[in-house]
C-alpha cells in the first residue's frame, strides 16, 4: 500500500494506458481509467484534505498542458522524463483530465508546488473536489509529484525541514 514519504525514488512509475488514447509512441489514459486501474494503491482522499502535506512536481519530470479537441472542455496533462545521460525516456504519458481540474493543474505548472489548504479555495462542487483529489492521488502514486510533509512552524508554501550535517563546525 502506498504511503507518503515511503518511496523516495525519483524514477516515475509506469502507468496503465488506454489503447484509444495511445499511439504506440506516446501512451495515455483518462483520469477515470487510471483511478479504476490503480485502485486502492493510490491512498486515501482524506490525506489530501489535510494541511500536513504539500506537493511539488518531481524535478526530472516536465509537465505541459495541451488542448484535446476530441473532448469538450477537457485537456491533456503531458508528463515526460528523459535521462540526461542516455537521452532515453523514463516516462512519456498523457492524462486526459476533466475541465474541473484545470485550475489546479495551472497552479502546479506555474508554481510547481501545491499547498493543500490553498488547493481547495474556490472549489465548491463535490465532483470537482473528487476529480482534483483523484488527480493528486494518481500523480503522487506515479511519482510525478512528491508529497512533502510541511513544517509545524508555518513556513512558506512547500517548506520542508532541513538537517545539518553531523560534525560540521560553524565558522
Amino acid at each position: 500500500r502506498w504511503q507518503p514519504g515511503r518511496f523516495r525514488s525519483i524514477v516515475p512509475r509506469c502507468l496503465p494506458f488506454e489503447f484509444d488514447l495511445s499511439d504506440g509512441l506516446e501512451l495515455g489514459a483518462s483520469l477515470e481509467y487510471l483511478v479504476d486501474a490503480i485502485g486502492d494503491e493510490c491512498g486515501a482522499t482524506t490525506l489530501f484534505t489535510s494541511d500536513t502535506y504539500s506537493a511539488r512536481a518531481a524535478a526530472m519530470i516536465a509537465l505541459t498542458k495541451k488542448g484535446f479537441p476530441g473532448m469538450g472542455g477537457g485537456f491533456l496533462l503531458h508528463a515526460r522524463a528523459t535521462s540526461g545521460l542516455t537521452n532515453m525516456d523514463y516516462l512519456r504519458f498523457s492524462i486526459l483530465c476533466p475541465e474541473s481540474t484545470e485550475v489546479v493543474v495551472d497552479r502546479l505548472l506555474a508554481d510547481r508546488v501545491l499547498v493543500f489548504p490553498d488547493v481547495w479555495v474556490g472549489v465548491s462542487e463535490e465532483a470537482d473536489v473528487e476529480a482534483i483529489a483523484d488527480l493528486v492521488k494518481v500523480l503522487a502514486w506515479a511519482r510525478i509529484i512528491d508529497l512533502v510533509p510541511r513544517t509545524s512552524g508555518g513556513g512558506g508554501s512547500g517548506s520542508t525541514t532541513t538537517r545539518k550535517r553531523k560534525g560540521s563546525a560553524a565558522t
